[in-house]
């Protein structure tokens, strides 16, 4: 299996990267495929199809096709093991394959169910190569660890600033169909810390993964169509039905993504532009705090200090 794994801090395009990269013929997006245990299986939320999850015939033949007529384990069971094995506290142990017993068990067994829930989707969508913009690095360091797995990481980047304002916003979440749930919120100082944590540990994610690469998500923003050709270059897949109107438009069907940003369920013609509203509109205090908390990196991933 070839998968594409999306790492580093949330609010860094990844929902998008995905989607258009799953557009291409024989790619599949998966969105963040993490959370399928909780957000669909457990709470039945929307798919992108616009059913709930429970109700979708692709993830219903993916279920069956993994997990055959018993269906598939206790969610709840999943979410205790991701929450005892890929978490950031864990990042030590499975980087260096050194852990107790116990640990090591939990850990093959969330292996093995990952492993045939992607083989289940490869299956099911006939893809070549699956997209999964889970973010978190322990979660794509088990699945660097699966046999069957070339794991291709794109470490997504986004302007610490940027981010803090994106995560300062309210924002319904379009998957619940009550609609009166609403996306997390972090003030400057905890987004700026996570920012700094989750783009360092995506770094680590070079080693085990069959490859790795940086990108800045600006730099996606302003040349869309471009980027995505040279990612598939890189992933060493040609350009087939490619889903670029023209330089910045892309054309988007629902697909069966779960979990990530409620653009995700914008569909037909989209026009990608650089989103900077966050410059006019960010308080300079937040701005300077979550700079000073985040220099090192913003230096390193090549943005300037001012704003």
């Amino acid at each position: 299996m070839k998968i594409v794994y999306i790492a580093g801090h949330g609010r860094n395009g990844g929902t998008l990267v995905d989607r258009v990269l799953g557009q291409y013929r024989g790619f599949v997006s998966l969105g963040e495929f993490k959370f399928v245990w909780l957000k669909g299986l457990l709470n039945n939320e929307l798919c992108n199809c616009g059913a709930a999850f429970r109700d979708c015939p692709f993830w219903t033949d993916v279920m069956k096709e993994a997990f055959g007529a018993a269906g598939p384990p206790d969610p709840r069971e999943v979410i205790d093991l991701y929450r005892r094995v890929d978490r950031s506290r864990h990042i030590p142990l499975l980087a260096l394959g050194r852990a107790p017993a116990s640990y090591r068990r939990r850990t093959v067994r969330y292996r093995d169910i990952l492993e045939r829930l992607h083989l289940a989707v490869a299956t099911v969508s006939n893809a070549r190569v699956m997209i999964n913009s889970s973010k978190f690095s322990g979660y794509g360091m088990v699945l660097a660890s699966i046999p069957s797995v070339e794991l291709f990481v794109l470490h997504l980047v986004r302007d610490s600033r940027a981010a803090a304002f994106s995560w300062s916003k309210q924002i319904r979440k379009p998957e619940d169909a009550a609609g009166n749930s609403y996306m997390r919120r972090y003030n400057p100082a905890r987004s700026a810390l996570q920012w700094f944590h989750r783009n360092a540990s995506a770094e680590l994610l070079a080693s085990p993964a069959q490859a790795y690469r940086l990108l800045r998500y600006e730099d996606f923003a302003t040349r869309p169509a471009a980027v995505a050709g040279s990612l598939l270059s890189w992933l060493g897949e040609e350009d087939l039905g490619s889903p670029f109107v023209d330089d910045s438009c892309v054309e988007l069907d629902a697909g069966h993504t779960q979990s990530g940003n409620p653009s995700r369920f914008r569909t037909g013609k989209i026009d990608i532009r650089l989103d900077d509203e966050w410059r006019q509109r960010m308080p300079f205090r937040d701005g300077a705090a979550v700079t000073a908390l985040t220099w090192p990196l913003l230096l390193r991933y090549g943005y300037p200090l001012t704003f």
